[in-house]
């Protein structure tokens, strides 16, 4: 089942529809049922559902017939159901620069890239616990899944959710730029010890 279908699965025929027709453009109650060939009361409780989970808001207003309709958009939550190729496309641009960069200047990419993901972010203060926390915090913003673990030499960012998971799985590149851009986060030195055959990122600083 592909990703898309599995999704159908989950809201539902109906849901799914009025998903894509609000992802394609903001559209009211009477356009939506006109698409789906329903009544506009039909349309409405799959809308009110789909408000409640946060995939669909209200956008404005628009004058249909004797009074105002509300307009309806997709959320970045809904956004997350379908498939990205973030991933894949890295993959193959980190590949395609390892063939034709020198190692040296293959790094100090990922260095710069790093350094440039981090100025997105407002430097973390604080004691060391709540630097890491932050980066924990960023990881997940950026689409991860991360928690903060306290070690016997520090402390750990231990990954379960890669969001560049396959263009990791063969470019070491890929967690190097994660640890960079960790370092730059908290201000620590953060050393990048992945497991690359589960495919597991983890991230320790080890303190003095």
């Amino acid at each position: 089942m592909t990703h898309a279908h599995w999704n159908q699965s989950l809201l539902g025929p109906t849901r799914w529809q009025l998903v894509c027709h609000l992802r394609r453009k903001p559209r009211h109650v009477k356009e939506l049922a006109e698409l789906l060939g329903v009544t506009s009361n039909a349309i409405r409780p799959h809308l009110v559902s789909l408000e409640r989970d946060r995939l669909v808001r209200v956008s404005g207003r628009v004058q249909s017939g004797g009074k105002p309709a509300l307009v309806y958009e997709i959320t970045e939550i809904a956004e997350q159901l379908f498939p990205k190729a973030f991933g894949l496309i890295l993959k193959h641009l980190v590949a395609s620069m390892r063939d034709q960069l020198e190692p040296d200047d293959l790094e100090q990419i990922v260095a710069d890239t790093a350094c440039r993901l981090a100025r997105l972010f407002p430097p973390a203060r604080g004691s060391i616990r709540e630097r890491m926390n932050y980066a924990v915090e960023a990881v997940i913003h950026l689409g991860g899944l991360a928690e903060l673990e306290e070690t016997e030499r520090g402390f750990a960012i231990q990954g379960y959710s890669c969001p560049l998971a396959e263009a990791a799985d063969c470019n070491p590149e890929v967690c190097r730029l994660a640890a960079v851009l960790l370092g730059e986060l908290t201000g620590l030195e953060i050393a990048e010890v992945c497991d690359k055959e589960k495919v597991a990122c983890r991230f320790e600083y080890f303190s003095e």
